[in-house]
């Protein structure tokens, strides 16, 4: 199994933006928190949003529907930069 930031590496150069940010909810539906226009963005944003909120958040391409899932259950994504 590939390590999270070599996936996010992988997806950096082809998840399209704009990109929406959801977290996931105990009974796993997504609860749609904001937009960004980068996918750098879009994990810092996670990040920060994770610091109050541990848990797992989804980053979704609007054009493409690609998705990336991010477990901030304490540690810090990355996007392996």
């Amino acid at each position: 199994m590939q390590k999270p930031a070599k996936l996010l590496r992988r997806y950096k150069q082809e998840i399209a933006i704009p990109i929406d940010i959801f977290r996931v909810a105990e009974d796993g539906s997504l609860n749609w928190l904001e937009t960004t226009k980068s996918l750098d963005s879009a994990i810092l944003r996670a990040n920060i949003l994770a610091a109050s909120l541990p848990g797992d958040y989804v980053i979704t391409s609007q054009e493409t529907g690609d998705k990336i899932l991010l477990s901030l259950w304490g540690a810090k994504a990355t996007t392996g930069n």
